[in-house]
C-alpha cells in the first residue's frame, strides 16, 4: 500500500490496485565506458584551456580530434532519462495522481539511421587500424575494434540479428562481416590489407558496449580473405 494526498492535508492508505507513480530511471554516463579517457580529455581540456598541452604532429591532433567527434556522437546517441513522475497536490481524497511512463518505439527507419551512422565509424575505425605490420605477409596482425552503440534494437540491425543480441560473445564468418560493415580494406604502399581470419568474434558486453576482433594482412589465397 501506498500513502496519498487528501484534499484536506491528510494522508490516507491508498488502494492496493491504485497504480503508483514510476520513478525516474537514473541517466546512463558515457564516463565509464568505452569513451572513459575521452572524457577525462575533455575535463582536462575544460580545467585549464589556455595551457592544456598540445600535441605535436598532424596525426597525433588527427586522432584527438577523431575520438572526440566519435564521444560527441556517443553522446548524441545515448538515451534520455525517463522523466519523473508528477505530483498533483490538489487531487481530490476520492482521486489519486499516477504517472504512466510509455517508451516510444523506434521505427525501422530510425533504428536503420543509427545503425549505417554506427557501421560508418566501425569501419573507419577498422580501417584505420590496418597499419603495416611485418606479420601482415602471413596474414597474422591482430586488430581489435571497441565501440558503442546504446540501444540493442539498434545493434541488431547493425549485426542482421532480426532483434536486440542474445549472446555476449558470438563468431561470425568473415564474408558476412565485411558485407555487414560495407567492405573492409586497408592501404599501404604496394599492398592492399584485408581481414585474413576465419571469423570474426563479436562481443556485447551489455551496457551498450561492443568489440569487434580479428586478423588482417596482405591477402592470403589459401585462406579466408576477402577481396
Amino acid at each position: 500500500m501506498v500513502l496519498t494526498a487528501s484534499a484536506g492535508g491528510k494522508k490516507r492508505k491508498n488502494d492496493e490496485n491504485t497504480p503508483v507513480a514510476v520513478p525516474m530511471k537514473k541517466a546512463r554516463t558515457l564516463k565509464d565506458g568505452a569513451h572513459s579517457a575521452v572524457a577525462v580529455l575533455v575535463d582536462t581540456i575544460l580545467a585549464n584551456p589556455k595551457a592544456c598541452a598540445v600535441p605535436s604532429g598532424d596525426e597525433a591532433v588527427r586522432s584527438i580530434l577523431v575520438d572526440i567527434a566519435l564521444y560527441a556522437r556517443a553522446l548524441e546517441q545515448q538515451e534520455p532519462p525517463l522523466p519523473p513522475a508528477i505530483a498533483n497536490p490538489t487531487a481530490s481524497s476520492s482521486a489519486t495522481t499516477s504517472v504512466a511512463v510509455v517508451a516510444t518505439a523506434k521505427s525501422l527507419e530510425q533504428l536503420k539511421e543509427e545503425a549505417e551512422t554506427i557501421r560508418r565509424t566501425a569501419q573507419a575505425g577498422i580501417i584505420k587500424q590496418m597499419g603495416w605490420k611485418p606479420t601482415c605477409n602471413t596474414g597474422r596482425t591482430k586488430w581489435c575494434y571497441d565501440g558503442f552503440c546504446p540501444d540493442p534494437e539498434v545493434f541488431g540491425v547493425l549485426m542482421g540479428l532480426g532483434g536486440p543480441p542474445k549472446f555476449s560473445i558470438q563468431k561470425i564468418k568473415t564474408d558476412e562481416f565485411t558485407k555487414l560493415m560495407g567492405g573492409i580494406e586497408g592501404s599501404v604502399r604496394y599492398a592492399s590489407l584485408y581481414i585474413t581470419s576465419p571469423q570474426v568474434t563479436v562481443r556485447w558486453i551489455g551496457n551498450g558496449e561492443f568489440k569487434f576482433n580479428g586478423l588482417y594482412g596482405k591477402y592470403q589465397s589459401n585462406k579466408t580473405a576477402l577481396r
